[in-house]
């Protein structure tokens, strides 16, 4: 049992002392009194059976069970008179037990608790958040030693990889023009620019590619100068670098072909078909028959429309669907005969590379 439990068990002991001191008097002498006492009477009967055996020897189980009711009494009575000792009336320790729980009782409708438990969880939490407050100062300190600290260790690695950055850019300039000038950018210029920043996921750099198409252009940032042709050939660009320098199993292009056609698209062709050589696939989606007959395999992405919404399909082509949707990016809605020649001239061309 509780604290709780324990306190208002010892008050209604001690608020009841003398009634059930009273009580255990008089029990006590109703079985132990000289004259009248069941014992004594108890006793002077089971005295008689007991020398009846004598000549009635029918008698000694009835004998033998009221000795065993003559001992068992005597042991009540005795538990009786122990109890009868112990129990004192003590006004002192009544009013400080009833003090303690008028305490407990109070601060449990304080809080809104039950028991003494959850006021002692209650106290806990309130101590915790006492040292918070009075350490307050100290906290705040080691805190900001473990901010400093992983502060000077993020430094530390951003600086690592500044290094990296500023050592390879000047590769990944020489290799950008020597990519893009094939993609119809004879007076391209390409500069990587690495300026500073407060430390982040990504470094404490800013990384930006300053782009010119012209002779003797400005170099700006290629998001505000480039067209979407020249994005286009950028991206590629990029992807065909990172594609040299880390084996990546697939690579995904959406359209990079935006912008371009003729003789660039061709050569952009050339390129991811170069890509997708030994263990890496490469995945196009385009509208330029170029691109589109480079493709190994060949899968049409098509809308279709119920009563209530519209759902996207994709499926593989057969041979014959192979030609007939390039003949259709050649020709337009009207499949022509000419087209669907031209489109079977570009797939044999490419079974060829």
């Amino acid at each position: 049992a509780g604290e709780q439990e324990i306190l208002e068990s010892e008050v209604t002991l001690l608020t009841h002392a003398e009634e059930i001191k009273t009580s255990l008097y008089r029990v006590e002498q109703t079985l132990t009194a000289d004259a009248s006492g069941l014992l004594p009477r108890l006793k002077e009967s089971f005295t008689i059976l007991a020398n009846l055996q004598k000549v009635y020897p029918a008698i000694k189980d009835l004998a033998g069970r009221m000795e065993g009711c003559y001992i068992e009494l005597k042991d009540q009575a005795q538990e009786i008179g122990n109890k009868y000792e112990k129990t004192e009336f003590n006004p002192t320790r009544l009013e400080e037990a009833n003090e303690r729980l008028n305490l407990i009782y109070s601060l449990q409708q304080k809080h809104r608790v039950q028991t003494v438990e959850e006021l002692i969880s209650l106290a806990e939490d309130y101590r915790k958040k006492l040292s918070v407050i009075t350490f307050f100062d100290e906290h705040i300190t080691e805190l900001t030693k473990q901010r400093d600290a992983q502060y000077d260790k993020v430094k530390q690695q951003a600086g690592e990889l500044t290094g990296k950055r500023v050592a390879v850019a000047r590769e990944v300039e020489q290799e950008m023009s020597t990519r893009l000038i094939p993609l119809g950018m004879p007076n391209i210029r390409f500069q990587v620019e690495i300026g500073a920043k407060e430390p982040g996921t990504t470094g404490m750099d800013t990384v930006n590619f300053l782009f010119s198409a012209n002779k003797n252009g400005a170099l700006q940032p290629i998001s505000s100068v480039a067209s979407g042709g020249e994005i286009a050939r950028v991206m590629l660009s990029v992807k065909a670098m990172i594609a040299g320098a880390v084996q990546l199993p697939t690579i995904v292009f959406d359209e990079i072909d935006t912008g371009v056609s003729g003789e660039i698209a061709d050569r952009m062709a050339d390129i991811m078909q170069e890509m997708g050589r030994g263990n890496r696939q490469v995945v196009s989606i385009t509208h330029l028959p170029q691109i589109a007959a480079r493709g190994q395999m060949h899968y049409k992405v098509y809308k279709q429309d119920n009563e209530s919404e519209t759902n996207s399909h994709i499926r593989r082509l057969t041979d014959n669907e192979r030609v007939e949707e390039i003949a259709q990016m050649l020709s337009g809605a009207q499949l022509t005969e000419a087209a669907l020649n031209n489109a079977k001239e570009l797939l044999r061309i490419t079974s060829l590379f």
